[in-house]
């Protein structure tokens, strides 16, 4: 008696393989593994022979006459197509089957097949017997005499895959040629609408009268699928499957083909027993509804909206103040892996600056402020260049009037400076810095002078302090030359 038509355990499953492989419907048929344990041996029941010079067949070698060997296995199927029209879908036509995109063909020509995938990922026989094969072919007189590669579809490095699958494939459609009317005249099935219409009197091509067949055992009989509660093949399902092997020469490569005869269902495996690789249906988290905005939500804004940063105040009864927000902080002083320490004349421009400036300027002019007064011109000969602010300057961050026991005069506010004094200011940098002189102070506009106060993030002006490294240069670059602050 056969095995439970059910395999719900590791041992069921092993036990139905091993049965469903040995057990031979037909003494027609050679059984597999005996085909290879008695390969290239004088008991040979197989062996390669040429039908023609591009197409070698395995042939059954026991009787008298040779003919084609009709080989049987067993094996858990994974997928197919429709077992009627294969892969063939007719322009405007829906397809029968979940056949993918890139498969589909329109036209009858030789990439038209009926395609059955087993499932290899618990056992490996299949693809050890195309090895096999492969191997005997080579060493056959006359096989491969222009010694072209091997194609490399279903050339074995899959096997071991996860999810790998071994293909059997037979063609829906054969060329008709002179001699091809008696195989024509076998065709005993009912030809589809599809198919019947693409092989009409006309037509090149005729429906292959081997096309295979789908049974389901039951009760001892084999039956059509077609008719049995479920009409049409199972991933898991267990199947008898019988085949033949051809070794097929083209134009720049060699491959193996196991062509399918019949295909019959003998039992169903439990899903948990397949090792099918990981599930293809997405996490519960994916299927999920996405969260969507509401009324009443908070948007915060950051650096890249900065023109409502407190920093931006200019008035002079309010001293800059740092927003506590983090998202609101705004650009950094000095990077903190830099080397050198912030000089009093110097001020650090961070990426996002160029925009802060901009906005800052546009702002400043439309305000129209008080007009700027200029320090007296340094003297050639003094050893430095720095001076001091100009009072509209020192008011605006209270340092003038000055406190009881300084000794901070009064800066002068003497008329505009000419393109000689102007000139003599010294600039110097470096990547990312700008030094600044007293007298460059003088030159920048009092917007400049109020965002670079800004920049340096204490209440403090822009009062003389240590001699830059450009202290003493002369500069002959006009201002329009000079690098400013934008």
């Amino acid at each position: 008696m056969p095995p439970d038509v059910h395999i719900d355990s590791a041992e069921k499953l092993e036990h139905c393989l091993q049965y469903w492989r040995n057990y031979s419907i037909s003494d027609q048929y050679v059984k597999l593994q005996d085909a290879l344990d008695t390969l290239d041996t004088p008991d040979r029941l197989v062996e390669a022979r040429m039908a023609y010079q591009a197409r070698w067949p395995l042939c059954d070698v026991r009787g008298p006459s040779v003919k084609e060997a009709i080989l049987h296995t067993a094996a858990i199927f994974k997928w197919g197509a429709d077992p009627e029209v294969g892969n063939f879908v007719p322009k405007g036509e829906t397809a029968l089957s979940r056949v993918p995109e890139s498969r589909i063909q329109n036209q009858p020509n030789y990439l038209c097949q009926f395609t059955y995938v087993v499932n290899t990922n618990r056992d490996k026989h299949i693809w050890i017997a195309q090895k096999r094969f492969e191997e005997h072919v080579q060493r056959r007189n006359g096989f491969n005499k222009g010694q072209k590669s091997r194609r490399t579809w279903q050339d074995g490095r899959t096997a071991d895959n996860v999810n790998s699958g071994f293909a059997f494939v037979s063609q829906v459609f054969l060329r008709r040629t002179d001699s091809s009317r008696a195989k024509e005249e076998r065709i005993s099935y009912k030809l589809h609408d599809w198919i019947k219409a693409a092989t009409g009197p006309s037509s090149q091509f005729f429906a292959n009268p081997d096309r295979p067949t789908l049974l389901e055992l039951c009760n001892g009989e084999l039956r059509d699928l077609k008719d049995s509660k479920t009409p049409y093949l199972r991933s898991g399902d267990l199947i008898w499957i019988s085949f033949g092997v051809e070794f097929i020469i083209g134009a720049d490569l060699w491959s193996t083909n196991f062509v399918p005869f019949e295909l019959i269902r003998v039992g169903t495996v439990a899903p948990e027993l397949l090792n099918d690789g990981p599930s293809r249906s997405p996490p519960p988290s994916a299927l999920a509804p996405q969260q969507r905005l509401q009324v009443g939500m908070k948007i915060r804004l950051n650096d890249d909206f900065p023109m409502f940063d407190t920093a931006l105040d200019t008035s002079k009864n309010s001293a800059p103040q740092k927003s506590k927000d983090p998202m609101h902080q705004g650009s950094p002083e000095r990077p903190a892996d830099s080397s050198k320490d912030v000089a009093p004349n110097e001020v650090f421009f961070g990426p996002d600056d160029a925009a802060r400036y901009h906005s800052l300027r546009q702002s400043a002019r439309e305000r129209s402020g008080t007009p700027l007064s200029w320090p007296s011109s340094p003297s050639t000969t003094s050893p430095s260049l720095h001076t001091s602010l100009p009072i509209a300057v020192a008011e605006q961050e209270g340092q003038w009037p000055p406190q009881a026991g300084s000794d901070v005069n009064p800066p002068a506010t003497p008329p505009l400076p000419d393109a000689t004094t102007r000139a003599s200011a010294g600039v110097s940098g470096g990547e990312g810095v700008v030094h600044l002189d007293s007298a460059q102070d003088a030159l920048l506009d009092e917007e400049d002078q109020m965002d670079i106060r800004d920049r340096k993030g204490k209440k403090r002006a822009l009062s003389p302090g240590p001699s830059s490294p450009s202290a003493g240069r002369r500069s002959t670059r006009s201002r329009a030359q000079r690098p400013r602050v934008v």
